[in-house]
């Protein structure tokens, strides 16, 4: 929290999103730390899981907080005020007061994060320098096998302790949570110990880096990655706090691990073999508990690749009778190319946009990326998207300095033939291209390939691909700027000299915010000097002798695997695949990453099968067309002073996860609830968002097993169980037109201030409004009244203002006597005042 300026998580509304104990009640305080600022990982879910994690293993007497990157503003306020960085957004504790802080990292350039904000908040940068004074720092994430740049040469090490794999596996995360509990308040070095005898996955700072070199004093020690097996039930987050933003009516739900593919560039693909499944029982299970508990209105499927899943048809119908709302998000297209019903189906479920990972420029360079799509498949689906008038195409690639001349004129021919296809289709998708630079990451085949810095020639390379896309009519944007992509390259492969480079950067005040704050990349140029030598191993192509880091971390995938699919794509031979087609059995790659005949079965026999997908189709169709055009129900609430600051999708979220909790029989009967007046029409901009007060309501829902009729809604008995969960409300029936309602009486509540600016506030809104007003003191002295001009009255905005001023408090109140035509804007202009000026609707009238 910034001093003095209140944010989303500081209102009254936030703290009906938390399940915390008080905090000098808490058996453990964790803080669940992500590297990039809020803004940006809003939509992701690592910080919930470990969370939900927490609160199933420890129970209610834990207590668990969040912290993010403070945004570029923030970061300016917070050095003004002279406040650590890194601070609980529930609890407004600094970092040092938890007894750990578990950081998750989602991407290499996040990291150079991580030693600025242990610095910006007190906190000493190494290991070694921190004692028992100091909360254990521990470091995860889908990062971890490339976080080499968290370790120092001699062993020591930004994280007391590194984590890598799921955190969800048997044993992982559970084990973690339940020895920081059991030896909270013992020293470091034995909760460190205990934490590595009991997990195969976890690494403690300290140890040697080299297992002929270590000594007594610091032993060498192997980790393997954990990784969850299906048939134990692994968890899964279904509860968690809701965070006040306009994302909180949207939840991920995990419906499979691991990728069944073997694209040589894919870091995921390799460090999270091998796929698996949640199997379709338990996903519905998870589902109905998951919207009870956070009231989420819209899914999104969690996965690699979503439509991999064996029972996908089955679940997209299943997981719509749930929810409002359920989107697809990343797939195969040649599972959605050769799989009957299976774009018919998305087509059905609102799918509009499709993203076509293409990744290679030509059928060669897919074969050395091991994409598994022909050209006649891509082709196949961007026909049958056209022919069913997709909204937008958009197609990625990976742009890697292997491209010839032969693949730029191979793209062409494309780009030229997907021209004459759009015109044949009018109106046609919108197709937009876009394009990275090749990362040669860790733990995958095309980590012995040699860097390629060579900035003219992959600059060519990508002047080549845009001209050409552009001269078909179509758009086309490189996704990374330079020296993102070098210093991205140097983080992943780098030494353990990294470690120096990111000390000096925080230092230095080096950030990644949407961008790189500070010249990180001349940093790192500088430390690594040496293997930027030209001839240098580190540049050169390299083979199984080559040392590269984190060496003590045994993947269950060979190097000598790794090394045969990297030859294999460089001469761009097309591999086999274990995953099963539609109607062919797969064949075992004999990579490793399975650990028993059931897991190498499953792959190699998988369908994606179920009902007739033509039957499925239907019906999801009809379900879809009902929802959207379901008739609300109304009710009338009051909303307490707790409500004050919440965004509209947060307020939808609390309320939905309060009836559901008190009536979960009304799950797969009410999708959706909105509030229906200040936030909605002319009204939204007049009024808007982070009231209190009275208000009304909009249910949406109907009962999706037997009425599906043109315009259905709620029925009578549904309607009757929410106005009672809402009782506390003071929810009531309303049947008549919303239309005419307007806040009649209103009281607008300011931050500290002056009366003087208070006054002028007043005037320059009325002014503002055109509104002529006699003042006049009120009966005391701290009163002044504005009394509205009897021609200015009949223009409906308003006929009477009082302003109070409370001396102790310094805070102004403005009574306002509303119209059908009251506008506020001018009182509350940005989103930021939203959460410091408190609006309540005492009245609303009807006119």
């Amino acid at each position: 929290m910034i001093p003095n300026k209140p944010g989303p998580f500081d209102v009254p509304a936030q703290n009906l999103g938390w399940n915390n104990p008080p905090w000098e009640e808490a058996v453990l305080r964790l803080l669940f730390v992500r590297l990039s600022p809020w803004r940006d990982v809003q939509r992701s879910s690592p910080h919930l899981f470990l969370y939900g994690l927490m609160r199933k293993t420890l129970g209610s007497g834990a207590f668990g907080d969040f912290s993010f990157l403070p945004s570029r503003y923030e970061r300016k306020e917070l050095e003004a005020e002279q406040v650590p960085w890194l601070r609980g957004i529930a609890s407004d504790k600094a970092a040092a007061e938890f007894d750990a802080i578990l950081v998750s990292c989602a991407y290499a350039l996040e990291l150079v994060n991580l030693p600025t904000l242990l610095l910006q908040s007190g906190i000493p940068l190494r290991s070694s320098q921190r004692d028992e004074r100091w909360p254990l720092v521990l470091v995860g994430g889908s990062n971890a096998l490339a976080n080499q740049g968290l370790i120092f040469s001699d062993g020591d090490s930004f994280a007391d302790g590194l984590y890598f794999g799921e955190a969800e596996a048997v044993p992982g995360g559970a084990e973690l949570f339940t020895i920081l509990g059991l030896m909270r308040g013992q020293g470091k070095r034995a909760i460190l110990e205990s934490l590595e005898e009991a997990l195969p996955a976890f690494w403690a700072s300290g140890h040697s880096l080299q297992p002929a070199l270590h000594q007594s004093r610091t032993s060498y020690r192997s980790v393997q990655p954990a990784r969850s097996m299906a048939q134990d039930n692994p968890f899964l987050p279904e509860a968690y706090p809701i965070l006040n933003s306009p994302e909180a009516s949207t939840a991920r739900l995990q419906i499979s691990w691991g990728c069944p593919s073997f694209c040589t560039f894919c870091f995921e693909g390799w460090e999270r073999k091998p796929y698996r499944e949640v199997p379709r029982k338990r996903i519905l299970d998870m589902a109905r508990n998951l919207i009870q508990h956070t009231g989420v209105s819209t899914l999104e499927l969690y996965s690699f690749n979503f439509n991999a899943h064996s029972d996908i048809l089955s679940l997209l119908l299943d997981l719509n009778r749930i929810f409002d709302r359920v989107n697809m998000m990343s797939q195969r297209a040649d599972i959605l190319v050769n799989t009957p019903g299976m774009l018919e189906c998305e087509l059905a479920a609102e799918k509009r946009s499709f993203t076509i990972g293409v990744e290679g420029i030509s059928e060669g360079m897919r074969a050395l990326y091991a994409k598994g799509l022909s050209s006649q498949d891509l082709w196949r689906l961007i026909e049958r998207l056209c022919k069913e008038k997709a909204r937008e195409i958009k197609f990625f690639y990976i742009l890697s300095g292997f491209e010839t001349e032969a693949d730029i004129r191979e793209f062409t021919q494309f780009c030229q033939r997907l021209k004459d296809l759009a015109e044949q289709h009018r109106p046609s998708p919108r197709f937009l291209f876009s394009a990275g630079f090749l990362v040669r990451m860790p733990f995958t085949p095309l980590r012995y390939a040699p860097l390629e810095f060579d900035r003219d020639k992959l600059e060519h390379i990508s002047n080549e691909v845009k001209t050409a896309v552009e001269a078909s009519g179509f758009e086309y944007r490189l996704a990374m700027e330079w020296d993102e992509y070098v210093a991205d390259q140097l983080l992943v492969s780098g030494t353990y000299k990294l470690a120096e480079a990111l000390e000096e950067a925080a230092q230095r005040g080096v950030l990644y915010d949407d961008g790189i704050r500070g010249d990180l990349t001349g940093i790192l140029k500088a430390v690594l000097k040496d293997e930027l030598k030209p001839q240098s191993p580190f540049l050169a192509e390299k083979n199984t002798d080559y040392d590269f880091p984190l060496a003590f971390v045994r993947s269950s995938i060979s190097d000598a695997f790794l090394y045969r699919a990297y030859k294999e794509a460089m001469e761009r031979q097309e591999p086999a695949i274990c995953f099963s087609s539609t109607d062919t059995d797969g064949r075992c790659m004999a990579c490793g990453a399975c650990r028993d005949g059931a897991e190498r079965s499953f792959l190699t026999s998988h369908r994606i099968g179920g009902d007739p997908a033509q039957t499925k189709m239907k019906q999801l169709a009809n379900l879809i067309r009902a929802k959207r055009r379901t008739r609300p129900r109304y009710i009338t609430v009051r909303l307490g002073r707790d409500y004050e600051g919440a965004y509209p999708e947060y307020l939808s979220a609390i309320l939905l996860k309060r009836v559901l909790t008190q009536k979960p029989e009304l799950t797969g009967k009410l999708f959706r609830i909105t509030e229906a007046l200040w936030t909605q029409g002319a009204w939204k901009d007049r009024i808007g968002w982070g009231f209190s007060g009275e208000t009304i309501l909009a249910l949406y829902g109907f009962n999706s097993e037997s009425q599906i009729d043109d315009m259905p809604m709620l029925d009578d008995e549904s309607y009757i169980k929410v106005v009672e969960a809402l009782s506390e409300l003071e929810a009531a029936a309303f049947s008549a037109d919303v239309d005419p309602l307007y806040p009649q009486h209103v009281e607008i509540s300011f931050p500290a201030m002056s009366q003087n600016e208070a006054l002028s506030i007043c005037r320059k809104w009325l002014a503002s409004l055109k509104i002529a007003y006699t003042e006049r003191k009120g009966p005391l002295t701290t009163e002044r009244i504005f009394e509205i001009a009897p021609k200015d009255k009949k223009k409906r905005i308003l006929s009477e203002v009082q302003v109070r001023y409370e001396e102790h408090t310094r805070r102004p109140t403005f009574t306002i006597m509303g119209g059908p035509k009251l506008d506020i804007s001018y009182l509350v202009p940005t989103e930021g005042d939203r959460f410091s000026v408190s609006v309540n609707i005492k009245k609303a009238g009807s006119s």
